[in-house]
């Protein structure tokens, strides 16, 4: 489902990121400081600026469009490279994006817009630590893990003879993981969490920290949608068919 907001040159850049937080991003993209320019209409901070006041509507329009799924989708109805597919193009996509974007707005929030956070340096060791441990997992998969499970699938699949000489077993390693990954990721959004009162922003607190702990928010709710469709639907398929593959006697 897409869903358009209607950018007006009036609207204060306050209402814009209000609607949408992502919007945040354009205005940081053409150099305007959100929270200075927080009560300041879309054609006093472009005229501030030298903006093409269009230029940046088109823009702000374009990113108030986001991709949303369906609640009445059925991932286990899904095919296996299709559940790959969008993994890496959404998920991951999403990651490799929005790990180095969040770490930037904690550095600007004292760097460029003078607002300290007493504990922006823990956050960002467990912003770098998430990274750490994520971004390796990602290249991982996308490198090793998925082109090993489209081929056993495929073999599978189109009933190959010699599908049962591509097994590798991976329910060892993947449970392993799996249990790894769930700890971890509760255990530093438990900490994230703590930090940021629950992404609940304090009264008086400036632009930038309102869109930062919704960026927070939004990172964690897209990281268990991705462990999610990992560990519960990805993964048990294809140990299943590892385990029907092996019994096989005659190949």
């Amino acid at each position: 489902m897409v869903q358009k907001d209607n950018i007006n040159e009036n609207d204060f850049v306050s209402d814009i990121i209000n609607r949408n937080f992502r919007t945040a991003d354009v205005f940081r993209s053409y150099g305007i400081n959100i929270s200075n320019g927080y009560n300041k209409s879309l054609t006093q901070v472009s005229e501030n600026k030298n903006i093409d006041l269009e230029e940046l509507k088109e823009a702000l329009t374009n990113i108030s469009s986001p991709f949303t799924i369906s609640s009445s989708l059925v991932a286990d109805n899904w095919s296996i490279d299709f559940l790959m597919d969008f993994i890496i193009n959404v998920h991951h996509a999403y990651l490799y994006n929005a790990l180095p974007s969040i770490k930037k707005y904690i550095n600007d929030m004292e760097n460029i817009y003078g607002h300290k956070l007493s504990f922006r340096k823990e956050l960002l060791q467990h912003l770098d630590e998430l990274t750490d441990f994520i971004v390796p997992r990602m290249k991982e998969e996308e490198d090793i893990v998925f082109p090993y499970i489209r081929q056993i699938a495929h073999a599978y699949q189109n009933a190959e003879p010699y599908a049962r000489l591509l097994v590798r077993t991976l329910r060892k390693p993947i449970e392993g993981m799996v249990l790894h990954n769930k700890e971890f990721t509760n255990f530093k959004f438990k900490a994230i969490r703590r930090l940021t009162n629950n992404y609940a922003t304090t009264q008086g607190a400036c632009a930038t920290q309102h869109v930062l702990f919704q960026k927070l928010n939004e990172l964690e709710n897209d990281l268990y949608q991705h462990l999610n469709l990992e560990n519960n639907f990805l993964y048990p398929r294809i140990i299943a068919i590892e385990k029907e593959l092996l019994m096989q006697t005659d190949f």
